[in-house]
């Protein structure tokens, strides 16, 4: 499994079904007041992944939110840049402590 933000649309809102399991805020700006370190106002940022993150975690009834974000990090490694995978990730892997089938 692999997550990502429909950025630069579809913000989750408070409307939004998963909008529960939300526990991340960012404080975001109108696009004619940007800042660099504030979100636009409207528009799903790269930022909201975490988000989507405790979505998928709430959802899936799952507690731990930093354990499944190394397991997502890690498979996502596994797809994009599969020659950079640190001896870390792969020792985890052959642990048995993320599962090949996440």
């Amino acid at each position: 499994m692999m997550i990502e933000t429909d950025s630069p649309y579809c913000e989750i809102r408070n409307t939004h079904a998963g909008m529960k399991f939300v526990k991340s805020v960012w404080s975001a700006k109108k696009k004619e007041k940007y800042e660099s370190d504030s979100p636009v106002k409207g528009r799903n940022e790269p930022c909201y992944v975490k988000q989507v993150l405790e979505v998928v975690a709430g959802c899936k009834g799952i507690n731990d939110v930093e354990y499944l974000s190394k397991i997502l990090y890690h498979n996502t490694s596994r797809v994009f840049f599969p020659q950079d995978l640190d001896t870390a990730g792969d020792s985890l892997l052959e642990s048995g402590a993320i599962s090949e089938n996440n």
